[in-house]
């Protein structure tokens, strides 16, 4: 298993990011590029306690890997976001 300190960078707080966040449960992080879909999953539940749902990853055209990650219907992404700082 990856650190899971190694495969999550740190999240993103974009416009869009806070959009998904609300209307959909997601949270968005830069991850490494080496990382896959498993790893993060892994990742994000240690890390932050959480259930993660589904995951998909996006490769930007500058070679920076993000990946979205929608938490189940018990957790809140608002409130993980809050305790991260980011909104």
């Amino acid at each position: 298993m990856k650190d899971p300190h190694k495969v999550i960078l740190y999240p993103r707080a974009t416009e869009k990011a806070v959009e998904l966040l609300e209307s959909e449960n997601k949270l968005v992080f830069a991850v490494a590029k080496d990382s896959t879909k498993h790893d993060i999953k892994r990742a994000v539940e240690v890390l932050y306690e959480v259930k993660v749902a589904k995951v998909n990853v996006e490769v930007t055209p500058k070679g920076q890997k993000r990946a979205y990650v929608r938490l189940t219907p018990e957790f809140s992404a608002a409130d993980l976001a809050t305790k991260l700082g980011m909104v």
